[in-house]
């Protein structure tokens, strides 16, 4: 009984008779740490872990994180544990990257100047893999393009909110610096007018292997140093800008039309999430939340 006991698990409920077996006094400890409820000269009811079952009844006995029945009880009876700095071959196949178990899941990990994100793997249920964010970011800080010589392969598309809630979809020649995407824009452009009204907007841009939309809020950066760094970028990618007399904005000799007169102004996307496609097999689709 002793040894059955070892290997009873997930179980809320566990059957013993104290009075048949003398070796009771050791069985006890043992269900108690595997069941959620020890019944001793009866039969317990048919329960499981799942959704579909609940416990009825007056509080405490009705679901809650008190009860041993249905799902809640992952609340009452889970034990968190950290795997700190250990080995990829040494995690459980649950937390390894590859998921071999293609379990649902949620990853969190840390990515630079401390910031968090969770990752979100949106095509668990079809057993896709999690997208992998680090190497995302790679092919992003070194321009890479979806095919080599590809036309408009390094479009940039703005997405910001019209007065009437409707999208507006344009496209801008964005940069990715220090983990995100900047922009400029004339004042008097409808997104520019969205941007300052509705700060919500999206770039989307596709890479080599994925497709990628980062969202989050337009902030209007105007302090000189930060400006003539982006008008120095912007110039190393052949577009000959450079900050203008005020030092919180850019001009330069040309621009797109769709951009309106100078001076523009530079805005920063501050990330609250990306979804990244991945078009490269096996395929992946995720969500990362900053």
């Amino acid at each position: 009984m002793s040894t059955r006991a070892t290997h009873h698990r997930d179980n809320s409920g566990g059957p013993t008779r104290p009075h048949q077996d003398p070796a009771a006094a050791r069985l006890l400890p043992r269900l108690t740490e595997l069941a959620g409820r020890v019944v001793v000269n009866a039969w317990p009811t048919g329960v499981a872990v799942a959704a579909a079952q609940h416990h009825g009844g007056p509080y405490p006995a009705t679901t809650s994180t008190s009860t041993s029945v249905g799902a809640t009880a992952i609340e009452r009876w889970l034990r968190p544990v950290v795997h700190q700095s250990t080995p990829e071959a040494l995690l459980p196949p649950e937390l390894r990257d590859d998921n071999p178990l293609r379990v649902p899941r949620t990853v969190v990990r840390a990515q630079g100047k401390g910031r968090l994100m969770e990752i979100i793997n949106l095509g668990a249920a079809d057993g896709l893999p999690p997208v992998d964010w680090a190497a995302i970011v790679a092919k992003l800080n070194v321009g890479s393009a979806p095919a080599q010589g590809a036309i408009n392969s390094r479009t940039t598309w703005l997405s910001t909110v019209n007065e009437d809630g409707g999208p507006h979809l344009t496209a801008v020649g964005a940069l990715w610096v220090d983990g995100t995407f900047w922009f400029q824009t004339g004042a008097g452009t409808r997104k520019g007018r969205n941007v300052e009204r509705d700060p919500r907007c999206s770039v989307a841009v596709s890479i080599d292997g994925a497709d990628v939309v980062v969202e989050g809020d337009a902030v209007r950066v105007t302090e000189p140093g930060a400006v003539a760094r982006l008008a120095k970028a912007w110039a190393d990618q052949g577009w000959p800008a450079e900050p203008d007399e005020s030092g919180s904005g850019i001009t330069a000799p040309f621009n797109a039309p769709s951009q309106g007169p100078p001076p523009w102004n530079v805005y920063r996307l501050e990330p609250r999430s990306a979804v990244v496609t991945s078009t490269a097999e096996p395929g992946g689709l995720s969500r990362v939340r900053f």
